[in-house]
């Protein structure tokens, strides 16, 4: 390992050199102040032109004065022994074409200084040369129009243990330039530069650039600054620090304003071994790109501090951060990781916004973020601090925090998904400004994978995946949120008049952390998206899937819902916390029957089939809903829990209940059609239990228990032939069954009592329903004022027909003794 560069002498020097009135004043290394002849005394000797034989400098003829241009001539080697001071007249370059050896020691250190601080141009190693500088004291160098004090362009350079300091004029300026190629660069101090400590435009094709152990102090723009134009190899970062003015860290990007004609930053497979305490800074006008086919690794420990700039990732990125040592992208006002970047101490703070974000472009391929930490990204106009748009990105344990800017953007989101299905697993997502997670639809050949990863504290929701045509299926496992608004994947239609489902997309879910139809976002204008499975969509939810809803899931293909009596499938309202809990972060239990919103609609000609499902607080289903009064209580409307206006439905072994809004909600409304709705639980809907409606509805409604629903069963203008079977129709609170307008309705083999307004109430004075062959919780029959008096059971209205009813109930099809009145 090299020896301690210079800086770390007990005496630290200041050197100047003055040509004044016939003496030179120079500093000797030991800090003994000793006055010289002019340049022609013996005790100094004065070069200039070209060296074209091997030389060596001794300390006996130094001080060496350079009064014009001086060359080492290729083939030639110059070698300076230690304790040799060399004085630099004004603008004036020593050009080694050949060597140069400077090699001194930590305690007799070799001097190259300006001759009356009039700044000297540069040490330059072109193309073709080599030396060593090692413990070497070097100031004033690098005047206006020179890029660096000492300019580097061969790679068998070697730069250690030495001091550079006080050089450079423009803001461009550093005290070590290299260009096009990878010279040894460590154990050095690069303090006082009028910009940057070492800046490299390029470097070399074959061989990896190295920076080791070297400190960095009062480099006003950055201790270092990378041009990287198409590099093939990759650059190593160790044990470097810095401090004082100035970023500290290392830059990388493009050339800027001067990138074209290149494609990015690399071409191939390059290795980017970074620090955690001597981060890279990303920032503008310098791009980041990888282009296509080529790969970006970032290994365990590298910190990425970014500023007004993103990373475009067209080919691959591979982050291999590990639990230890994660690999991290952040602002850089952060000092909580990498120190203070940007040398202000405490006077700034990151927030969302400060950088844009990382793009994985579609043609990028074999991405990977590990172990990584990404936070403060997101800028107002980026939409996303991270934005995938390939299905071949993984992120695996990786936490996106204080993302995206604080304006009204409502899509924005930590990471934004666009028309792809990356795999995210083992993810935190923490206090992001609006959406954590935001997709604009999936990749139409590979499923969706979305499991274990934990939410907190963002502030719109966790996900919400905007589906457009799908074709493949959802999966989400192992999944957490809390302190969102949506506490869930929320699915919604992509609003540009497509469905949200085109092909057969089943969606696996979990309780607690639940999918979400709904309300998706702040403005007015994108709160009402539905979830739509289009004419050749087929929606499977598998048991144990949970949905929670504020807006209409619509059918025009096919949705099959069959759960399990273990495992029942649930629509709920996203205000119930009863199952799946608080996912609207809202905080409250109870669900206002004002609020209650969502449901299912089977559109004419769809296909459905829902069993051992759970479905509650729906309403939402409704184009608009249409209020018709009736005698005594309540109004009726298409508002419902599920709306069915097709054949091919069955809706069966189910619980249907608690439909709102208010008193205008149905368990079932039936309109027009002929479904089967069989052995279901329909109870403490607002309005009916099960409302049907329109010409030709002939339902097969059998073996349903419907009760404490405002109405039972609720025929509106509707013109049924077929019979309800075998239902248990008790303890609503108005009526048992109504039928208002000119409904024809026929029941039979039902049990209707304890209903609290009567059984069966006929609004219409034209037609009668017909309800003969029933049992009215009495074997004497239903009560009528003139035609049963005596009659013990509910009653019933003028036009009802009841003159036979059954003795009891029964409980099959099988018909039993029955009484006659």
């Amino acid at each position: 390992m090299s020896s301690m560069p210079f800086r770390r002498f007990s005496v630290l020097i200041v050197t100047t050199s003055l040509l004044l009135l016939g003496l030179f004043l120079v500093v000797q290394p030991s800090g003994v102040t000793a006055a010289v002849d002019q340049p022609n005394a013996a005790a100094s000797t004065v070069v200039s032109g070209t060296i074209s034989a091997n030389t060596t400098w001794t300390v006996a003829a130094s001080p060496y004065v350079i009064t014009d241009d001086l060359t080492v001539a290729a083939g030639v080697k110059l070698t300076i022994q230690p304790g040799v001071q060399v004085l630099i007249a004004e603008n004036r370059a020593i050009t080694v074409a050949g060597a140069l050896d400077a090699i001194a020691t930590a305690t007799t250190p070799i001097t190259f200084n300006a001759v009356n601080n009039n700044m000297w141009y540069s040490l330059i190693f072109p193309v073709g040369s080599s030396g060593t500088l090692a413990h070497v004291w070097m100031a004033h160098g690098g005047l206006l129009t020179a890029d660096g004090m000492v300019s580097i362009a061969s790679n068998d350079v070697t730069v250690r243990d030495s001091v550079f300091t006080y050089g450079g004029q423009d803001y461009n300026d550093a005290l070590l330039y290299v260009q096009g190629a990878s010279p040894v660069i460590e154990g050095n101090e690069f303090s006082n530069s009028s910009a940057i400590g070492i800046r490299v435009e390029g470097y070399d094709s074959a061989r990896p650039l190295v920076l080791r152990n070297n400190f960095f102090s009062n480099t006003p723009d950055v201790a270092v600054h990378v041009t990287m134009r198409e590099e093939t190899q990759g650059i190593l970062f160790e044990g470097n620090t810095s401090s004082g003015r100035g970023r500290n860290g290392v830059r990388i990007g493009d050339g800027g304003f001067d990138r074209s004609p290149y494609l990015g930053i690399i071409t191939g497979t390059v290795t980017i071994t970074g620090q955690s305490d001597f981060p890279i800074l990303v920032e503008s006008p310098y791009l980041v790109t990888v282009p296509e086919e080529s790969k970006l690794i970032l290994t365990a420990g590298t910190t990425v501090k970014l500023m007004d700039e993103r990373i475009d990732v067209r080919g691959a990125l591979l982050a291999n951060g590990t639990a230890e040592a994660p690999v991290v992208f952040t602002s850089q006002r952060d000092d909580s990781f990498g120190g203070d970047t940007n040398s202000d101490g405490t006077k700034t703070s990151p927030a969302p916004g400060d950088w844009r974000n990382i793009i994985f472009a579609p043609t990028s391929t074999g991405s990977k973020l590990l172990h990584t930490w990404i936070g403060y990204g997101g800028y107002s106009t980026a939409e996303g601090m991270v934005i995938v748009g390939s299905s071949d990105v993984l992120l695996d344990h990786v936490t996106l925090a204080y993302g995206v800017a604080v304006e009204p953007e409502d899509q924005d989101a930590a990471l934004r998904i666009e028309q792809a299905s990356p795999t995210i697993r083992n993810s935190t997502f923490l206090s992001n400004t609006y959406w954590a997670v935001h997709w604009n639809g999936f990749d139409q050949n590979k499923p969706v994978v979305f499991e274990d990863n934990q939410f907190t504290d963002n502030g719109t929701g966790a996900v919400w995946a905007m589906l457009d045509s799908e074709h493949v299926d959802v999966t989400v496992s192992g999944n957490s949120s809390s302190g969102s608004k949506f506490n869930g994947f929320m699915i919604t239609d992509m609003n540009n008049g497509t469905p949200g489902i085109a092909g057969t997309v089943a969606i696996s879910g979990q309780t607690d952390f639940p999918f979400i139809v709904g309300k998706a976002a702040i403005a007015a204008a994108l709160t009402t998206r539905n979830l739509t499975v289009g004419a050749q969509g087929h929606l499977i939810l598998p048991s144990g899937t949970l949905i929670k809803q504020s807006t209409c899931i619509e059918v025009f293909g096919q949705l099959t819902a069959e759960g399990t009596a273990a495992n029942p499938i649930v629509l709920t309202s996203i205000l119930d916390d009863s199952i799946g809990g608080d996912t609207n972060g809202d905080g409250a239990t109870a669900v206002s029957p004002a609020e209650i919103s969502g449901g299912v609609r089977f559109r004419p000609g769809s296909q459905g089939s829902i069993s051992q499902a759970q479905i509650r607080y729906g309403g939402d289903c409704a184009e608009e809903p249409v209020i018709e009064t009736r005698e005594r209580t309540a109004a009726s409307s298409m508002a419902a829990n599920v709306v069915i206006e097709s054949d091919d439905v069955v809706v069966q072994q189910s619980e249907i209940s608690h439909a709102g809004p208010e008193e205008l909600g149905a368990g079932i409304v039936i309109s027009a059609s002929s479904p089967s709705v069989l052995n279901n639980q329909i109870h403490s809907n607002s309005g009916s239990g099960v409302q049907m409606r329109g010409d030709d509805v002939n339902p097969t409604v059998i073996s349903n228990r419907i009760y404490e629903n405002s109405v039972g069963v609720h025929f509106v203008d509707a013109h049924s032939t077929v019979a309800l079977r075998y239902n248990e129709i008790f303890d609503n609170v108005s009526d048992g069954v109504h039928g208002d307008g000119n409904s024809v309705a026929m029941l039979r083999r039902n049990l209707i009592q304890n209903n609290g307004m009567g059984a069966v109430q006929q609004s219409s004075t034209h037609v009668e329903i017909d309800a003969r062959l029933n049992y009215w919780g009495n074997a004497s029959g239903p009560y009528h004022a003139t035609k049963n008096p005596n009659g013990m059971g509910n009653g019933v209205s003028d036009d009802v027909l009841f003159g036979i009813w059954m003795g009891g109930f029964p409980n099959s099809d099988v018909y039993l003794p029955f009484v006659s009145r």
